[in-house]
């Protein structure tokens, strides 16, 4: 994927289905100070997060799997509908399982 990129068509329809509009999104380069700016940077798989921390390994701390075992999420990018869904459905699940993460570590910060 290169900058600029828009999102895959089987994404934008996917997603659609949902009420998501992807249709304007565009990738963008990992930059440094992206990565200053984040307090977390998630990655579907274990070689974007190596990818990161080789970078710029200052920021190992921020820089996670979005799957809490570790396993990589499959990226769908070439396959089909059914690729597509299954990723969707794995991004799903671990999201609600960040999102809870997140609201407990908000909760603890302020107890």
């Amino acid at each position: 994927m290169h900058r600029g990129s828009p999102a895959s068509p089987e994404a934008v329809d996917l997603l659609d289905e949902d009420g998501i509009d992807l249709r304007g999104h565009e990738s963008q380069m990992l930059t440094k100070t992206l990565v200053e700016q984040a307090d977390r940077i998630v990655t579907m798989t274990r070689s974007h997060r190596d990818a990161i921390v080789s970078n710029m390994p200052e920021f190992a701390h921020k820089v996670r799997v979005l799957c809490p075992s570790g396993r990589d999420v499959a990226d769908p990018m070439g396959g089909g509908e059914r690729e597509y869904r299954e990723a969707l459905s794995q991004i799903s699940a671990h999201l609600d399982a960040l999102v809870d993460e997140i609201l407990g570590d908000e909760e603890g910060a302020r107890a």
